[in-house]
């Protein structure tokens, strides 16, 4: 009857893994759901269909003439702790592998092997004793296969199990009874889903990234090397490592590649730009904000509903105001005012934009989304005392300019970072559109590059890898 679950086994091991495998798990972690109601829920939705298949064979037993002496509400309960424990130890199995193919191969594979001891038990019933057959139990189909036996015993003696005997035994002197089995099944239940539960928390895709982070610092190493130490690891464990790499940062040298621009900024005390293999600015991130950053940038939430959605980019306004009638210069936000009398939206951006040009001229416009209008403003309003004369006006004519709330912010290294990228691919576009630096290989040519690259690769595989290469000559 164990053979019966095998595919049911194979399918559920690999479902567990192939979430595992594309990062579900980890999204509805992120969202807040815990560990246990994730497993309660896949045991569950596993628990369903096993119990109807359990029912089906418990009925096929019964009166296919199989089991006809024993009651079928002990044989479906017997069925039913058994899937139980099948399915914790399908839990257990799955915490162990990354990929749902090789999983669901390896799972139906391992849960038919983990039948084969009770083979030997039997064989050997006479002579092992009651604490034996105890701790062989622990596997769960050991105590299935127990369990078995004192059905088939029964059965030949024509009285079959009850729930009056389920806890005696039909052989004389014999301790292992029927309801034994039952509550080693149960047991092995708890085992499976506490092993489950330890590895899970102790060894996961991110407390392995701290491990081999804290690794690297066992023996007072003064130079630390890290590659990407946070990649593909979620936000929980992410911050972990922060905090370990903050932690036993003092007194030695740790240089590490990141691709998080927000990783670099709070752990970094010296950061290197590299895009396209070329080294595009180093320094702190203070002095790359300073030197490489467009400004701050100020947030204003307007007050109603916004029906229009406007994005400028880099629009400076040199509007002087000499009166009424006077002349102005030309301006690139000139578009702005000039359609004030005719929309009520374009008209409070225009008054915000005069406020803020009135204190700090080199405001420039970046984008209305929404309710929310965006400028950037220099760094030299911070200097020199400007900012606090704005906020003082903006706090004053909030109401007037139909506005909720406002907030500044700096510039981030990852629009550092995307400034410098888009340079360089502008660049090398421009080379590429001009001839230069390019050429397209084609026929002998470049199969003969294609076929030497994959000769030095699978040298230095090889060379890299002595113990294998010797192992093959050996095999062949």
């Amino acid at each position: 009857m164990t053979l019966a679950w095998i595919y049911s086994v194979a399918m559920l091991v690999k479902s567990i893994v192939q979430e595992k495998e594309a990062r579900l798990k980890e999204t509805v972690r992120m969202m807040g759901l815990k560990h246990g109601t994730y497993w309660l829920s896949w045991l569950f939705s596993s628990v369903v269909p096993l119990t109807i298949s359990a029912f089906l064979l418990a009925m096929i037993l019964k009166y296919g003439k199989v089991l006809r002496y024993s009651d079928p509400s002990v044989i479906f309960v017997f069925l039913l702790v058994f899937c139980i424990s099948t399915i914790m130890e399908c839990f257990f199995i799955s915490v162990f592998f990354s990929k749902a193919n090789l999983a669901a191969a390896c799972g139906g594979l391992i849960y038919f092997v983990l039948y084969l001891p009770h083979i030997l038990c039997y064989a050997w019933r006479d002579v092992m004793s009651f604490s034996v057959k105890l701790a062989v139990s622990l596997l769960s189909s050991v105590a299935f296969g127990y369990g078995c036996e004192n059905f088939a015993r029964y059965e030949e003696q024509g009285i079959g199990i009850q729930w009056s005997n389920i806890a005696q035994s039909p052989e004389e002197g014999e301790r292992y009874t029927f309801i034994v089995s039952i509550i080693m099944m149960l047991i092995d239940s708890v085992i499976y889903w506490l092993l489950t539960w330890y590895i899970e928390n102790v060894f996961p895709g991110g407390m392995q990234r701290k491990l081999s982070v804290a690794i690297a610092f066992v023996g007072g190493s003064k130079i630390i090397i890290l590659d990407e130490p946070t990649a593909g690891v979620d936000p929980y464990a992410r911050r972990g490592i922060w905090e370990l790499l903050l932690k036993y940062k003092q007194g030695r040298t740790i240089i590490l590649s990141t691709h998080h621009m927000d990783e670099a900024d709070i752990l970094g005390d010296r950061i290197a730009i590299i895009s396209h293999g070329k080294m595009c600015c180093s320094g702190s991130s203070l002095f790359l904000k300073k030197c490489f950053g467009s400004g701050y940038y100020l947030t204003l939430v307007k007050a109603g509903a916004e029906k229009m959605s406007t994005q400028r980019s880099r629009i400076r306004q040199a509007e002087v105001v000499k009166g009424d009638d006077s002349s102005q210069s030309s301006s690139p936000d000139e578009g702005i005012g000039s359609q004030s009398g005719s929309d009520p939206d374009l008209s409070g951006i225009k008054n915000v934009s005069l406020l803020l040009w009135r204190h700090v001229p080199e405001a420039i416009f970046l984008e209305s989304i929404g309710q929310e209008i965006t400028y950037i403003l220099p760094y030299t309003g911070a200097r020199d005392g400007t900012f606090s004369l704005l906020f003082k006006d903006l706090d004053l004519e909030m109401s007037n300019l139909g506005i909720t709330s406002y907030g500044i912010s700096d510039t981030t290294l990852e629009e550092v970072k995307g400034k410098h990228t888009n340079r360089i691919e502008d660049s090398e576009s421009a080379e590429s559109t001009n001839g230069k630096g390019s050429r397209v290989i084609v026929g002998w040519e470049l199969i003969r590059r294609q076929f030497l690259a994959l000769f030095v690769k699978r040298f230095h595989h090889a060379r890299r890898s002595r113990k294998g290469l010797i192992a093959q000559v050996l095999y062949l």
